[in-house]
Order: C-alpha cells, then sequence, then structure tokens
C-alpha cells in the first residue's frame, strides 16, 4: 500500500478475499469510517449525493453507506492513502537562505525556523546558543516517539486512542440507539443493554454483603432446617454468588446503567464529531 501512516493501517488481505473483520478492527482508520456511518447528518448528505452543509466534508470522505470498507479504502479513490497518510512536507533539513525572498511559502513555520547570527562571534558561543535554541524547539525523544498532533494527514487523529474502548462504545452506542427506537413498552433498561451485550464489564463492583429481609424467599415453606440453618444457607449461596439479594441486584443494575450511560456518552460525542473531521474527539460539541 503507498503512503505512510502514522498508525496501523487497516490489513485488507489478499486480491479479491474480503479482509477478517478482526484485522480491520485493529486499525482507528477503520473505526473513523465506521464511527461516521453512524452519524446521521452525514448520512443525510450521503443521501443527497453530497449536498448540504456537509458538502465539503462529503468531497473528502464520500459516500460511507455500503458495509464494503476494501472497496472505500482501496477503491479508485484511495480513500485511505488519501485522507490518512502523512503528506511528505518540502522542508530542508538545513539551508542557507541568501535573502528573505528565498523562503518558500509551502513551508510550515511551525517546521521550519529562519536564523541569523553574526560572524563576529566565535564557533564556541554561536554553538551554545544553536543548542539552547534547538532545546526549545525540539522536544527529547522519550517515550512513544511523535504526537498525534505531528501528523501531517489531511485529517489526522484528533487524540490517542484504544480499538478495544472503540468498538465497545461503538456497541454500546448502536443498542441504545436501537433501544430507543423501539416503543416505550419494547425498551429495556440501560443496565439490561449491558448485560445483553455481555462485552461490557463494570468499572466497579456492587457490594456482596447484603442480605434481603426476606430471607427465606428461595427456600420451600415445609422446610425442616433450623432457622439458624437456613439463615447459614443463604448467606453461604450469596457469597458464592450462586443468588443474590434484591439490594444486591439493584447495585449490580445501577453500576452497569452508569457504565453503559458513560460508553454511550462518550460515544455520541465521538460519532458527532466525525461530522467536523475530527476523531476520536469525546468532547460534547458546542
Amino acid at each position: 500500500m503507498s503512503g505512510m501512516f502514522k498508525e496501523t493501517y487497516p490489513s485488507l488481505g489478499l486480491g479479491k478475499k474480503p479482509p477478517l473483520l478482526k484485522d480491520l478492527e485493529k486499525s482507528p482508520y477503520f473505526w473513523w469510517w465506521a464511527y461516521l456511518r453512524e452519524n446521521e447528518q452525514y448520512l443525510d448528505c450521503c443521501n443527497r449525493d453530497g449536498k448540504g452543509k456537509l458538502a465539503a466534508l462529503y468531497n473528502d470522505f464520500g459516500d460511507v453507506r455500503s458495509d464494503d470498507f476494501k472497496a472505500w479504502w482501496g477503491g479508485k479513490l484511495q480513500k485511505g492513502v488519501y485522507l490518512f497518510a502523512e503528506r511528505k512536507l518540502d522542508h530542508p533539513k538545513l539551508k542557507e537562505l541568501k535573502s528573505k525572498e528565498e523562503w518558500l511559502d509551502s513551508w510550515d513555520q511551525n517546521k521550519v525556523k529562519f536564523v541569523a547570527f553574526s560572524l563576529d562571534h566565535k564557533k564556541s558561543q554561536l554553538m551554545g546558543k544553536f543548542e539552547k535554541l534547538l532545546d526549545k524547539y525540539i522536544e527529547a525523544k522519550v517515550g512513544r516517539q511523535g504526537k498525534i498532533t505531528d501528523s501531517t494527514a489531511l485529517y489526522p487523529l484528533a487524540n490517542y486512542y484504544d480499538v478495544g474502548n472503540l468498538k465497545k462504545g461503538l456497541l454500546v452506542y448502536k443498542a441504545v440507539m436501537a433501544n430507543r427506537s423501539l416503543t416505550k413498552e419494547q425498551q429495556i433498561p440501560m443496565w439490561q443493554i449491558g448485560e445483553n451485550l455481555k462485552t461490557i464489564s463494570p468499572n466497579a463492583h456492587p457490594p456482596r454483603n447484603l442480605l434481603s429481609v426476606d430471607l427465606y424467599a428461595i427456600l420451600p415453606s415445609d422446610d425442616s432446617r433450623t432457622k439458624l440453618q437456613k439463615k447459614a444457607m443463604y448467606k453461604q449461596a450469596v457469597k458464592d454468588g450462586r443468588i443474590e439479594t434484591r439490594q444486591v441486584a439493584v447495585a449490580r443494575h445501577n453500576v452497569m446503567t452508569a457504565t453503559v450511560s458513560r460508553l454511550f456518552n462518550e460515544a455520541q460525542a465521538i460519532v458527532e464529531n466525525t461530522a467536523l473531521g475530527r476523531f476520536p474527539d469525546k468532547r460534547k460539541s458546542s
């Protein structure tokens, strides 16, 4: 694939074989496409053949209504390279300018510096000055190399990302939106949406030491065990997780509701910001 990418680009497979979804999901660029496809404003623009207030964005991203990501990314228009590949800048490593007219308009002033110095000073003095100047503009390469914002792509990533969280967030977003499209009688609570997805793990766990006021509801009325034995058996069953009290169930549901709500709100903001050409951006657009 021609073009260099700042982050992992999607593996499209060989020949005409469709790519494996698990390979596509490793790339943030796949998720950008996937989240954009949930933006109602952009889909409306696609339905109107690129007309409307998102026409400029449509000119770049094109029609995303088809499920064929491979065709969108690497088709005749080469959207992947056009949108996300790093662009080679005509910046000199070191160049002596004999006049200000030699400065090129294509040079980014944040990347190229014009420096004047006097030859009347000693070399050692100038070297010290240059070193301080370079320290001011060039950060030491410690830890992860390069910033997301350093990208020269037409559409750089707005923030660091975790593909697992992007996947989880989109699953929650789709499930909540589908639930909202149902009648009130058909809708299910947020905690149930989370449990149905089976991939959502609450970031906190409810207490497991709460007991229901109805201690013996799980036992038959003619059970011959003593009250103390019944209570001990019930406590052990709760401790083992074989049953849960009403209080524990409510606490678990509250934690799951909070988790699903957080994931939905973050995903909703990301979806909305795709219409602004930003991804992944969890900030609520004004």
